[in-house]
């Protein structure tokens, strides 16, 4: 199943038999612009596959080992929030102006997806001894699946 533009991503969420609940932490961090999505599909392992092409780079800067991760749910939604630390920009004006999809490694090992084109991430910033905190947040229907990122050739 694709599930692009203005597919339902909870679908994938929901209908996944790998271990799908909350996450205690992240690492590996890579955020995206939703736009910058090709496209987002599931694959028979429950994974879903997130194609972008290698000509589109990830957001820069994020502060290795500063990310965290905040779940709640509520009447059917679950909200998540990752926080991290950026470095290098005057202002993350940015971040408020666009939605957002992050891939990043769980404890496990494992690659999880939060966001997506029907459910984008929100950010938010305030600065930080020096640097920026920045939070990404948003709501979806199930919590994040397990993710491969594909890298599609230009």
């Amino acid at each position: 199943m694709i599930i692009g533009g203005g597919g339902r991503v909870a679908a994938i969420q929901q209908d996944n038999n790998m271990n799908n609940g909350p996450v205690s932490e992240v690492s590996n961090l890579r955020i995206y612009k939703t736009a910058d999505i090709l496209g987002l599909a599931k694959q028979e392992d429950g994974s879903v596959r997130v194609t972008v092409q290698s000509s589109t780079k990830p957001v820069a800067g994020i502060l290795p080992g500063s990310e965290t991760r905040d779940f709640s749910k509520k009447g059917g939604l679950v909200t998540r929030k990752i926080k991290f630390r950026l470095k290098g920009y005057v202002t993350p004006e940015f971040m408020k102006t666009s939605g957002w999809v992050a891939v990043y490694t769980d404890e496990r090992g494992e690659e999880r997806l939060a966001g997506s084109k029907t459910f984008p991430l929100f950010g938010d910033y305030e600065p930080d001894n020096g640097l920026w905190m920045v939070t990404l947040s948003g709501d979806s229907e199930a919590y994040d699946p397990p993710a491969r990122l594909f890298i599609a050739p230009n």
